[in-house]
Formats: structure tokens, C-alpha cells, sequence
């Protein structure tokens, strides 16, 4: 018989766009912009088609917006940075468990009004 066992966080839907440097000391810098598919506290997926190795080190910077249901120019925003590294990499993507360590910055867009 099969169990099921509940993972250590929930995972949410979200589909955000995200920045992925790797960090390694020695290597030049190196980018990918890959898509979230499912985000928790843990860890989550990011689709790219160009997936980092197994246990590569990595820091993680998302834009989340805040107050979607308001008018644009009241919407608030901020920035979340955190590091990790890579546990499965796969064709369309990579999974990725999180460092128990963050920063968010709360951001404002200028307004397009002028």
C-alpha cells in the first residue's frame, strides 16, 4: 500500500518571473530568467530551458505585486531575494530548495502618468 505524505509546506500556484544568479566565487557570473510554476517556503520549480546542474548554489530574486485588486498606481510591490540551490534538474526546468535566509524590500513603480 502506498502513502502519501504531506509535504513540509504548502506549495502555491504562482507564476512569476524570476532573476537566478549562480554563485560560485570563481566562475564568471552567470543569468537565468526562468518562470515559476509552484513557490513554498521550502523550496519550488522554475521552468527553463536551460536548468542548472544538480547543487549548484544559487540566489533567487522574485518581484511580488501586492493589492492586485487596486487601480494600478495603488498597487504596492516588493522584492525578494533569498539563496538556495539546485536538487533536480529536468528538461523543462529545476527544482530548488530555499536557505532559511531572505531580504524583501518593499519597491514603487513610477507612475505612468507623468
Amino acid at each position: 500500500m502506498l502513502h502519501s505524505h504531506p509535504r513540509a509546506s504548502e506549495r502555491f500556484d504562482l507564476k512569476l518571473p524570476a532573476l537566478v544568479e549562480v554563485i560560485d566565487p570563481v566562475q564568471k557570473k552567470t543569468y537565468c530568467y526562468p518562470m515559476t510554476r509552484d513557490l513554498s517556503g521550502h523550496g519550488g520549480y522554475f521552468y527553463t530551458q536551460n536548468p542548472l546542474p544538480k547543487d549548484t548554489r544559487i540566489k533567487i530574486g522574485l518581484i511580488l505585486e501586492i493589492n492586485k485588486s487596486m487601480p494600478a498606481d495603488e498597487k504596492g510591490h516588493f522584492f525578494l531575494e533569498f539563496t538556495g540551490h539546485v536538487i533536480r534538474a529536468e528538461e523543462d526546468g529545476m527544482a530548488v530548495s530555499f536557505d532559511r535566509n531572505y531580504q524583501h524590500i518593499p519597491i514603487k513603480f513610477p507612475s505612468k502618468s507623468g
